[in-house]
């Protein structure tokens, strides 16, 4: 146990749900990993820009499908930051649950892609 106090900063036992934003880290950091993988059997563009009118303006290079993962995960840093300086345990909570909900509807977005427009 006192090696595990040495390597872990003491401020981040302050963060409530710390097992879940640790799964949370690493589920992002899998769908990037998957994300590059996939390019081997997405085609060269993509469709990624859901907003924009239905017409080439939506497609971007495969490599666009680690978008979603990566703002998810620099979301999860942002609250998991503001979670160790703020005392309200309820708002700290609602950060924690906040990133979980930003992983999973990135993920959702990413998988929904690679399994449409990829040859699966």
């Amino acid at each position: 146990m006192a090696l595990h106090k040495q390597i872990i900063d003491p401020r981040f036992e302050r963060l409530p749900l710390f097992k879940l934003i640790v799964a949370i880290v690493i589920t992002n950091l899998s769908v990037i990993l998957i994300g590059l993988l996939a390019r081997i059997i997405l085609p060269p563009e993509i469709p990624i820009f859901f907003g924009l009118p239905q017409t080439e303006e939506q497609l971007a290079p495969a490599l666009f499908i680690t978008i979603p993962p990566t703002i998810s995960l620099i979301f999860v840093l942002i609250n998991s930051t503001m979670a160790i300086h703020i005392e309200s345990f309820y708002i700290k909570k609602s950060l924690a649950f906040g990133s979980l909900a930003i992983t999973l509807l990135s993920t959702i977005a990413a998988f929904k892609i690679i399994f449409l427009v990829g040859s699966i």
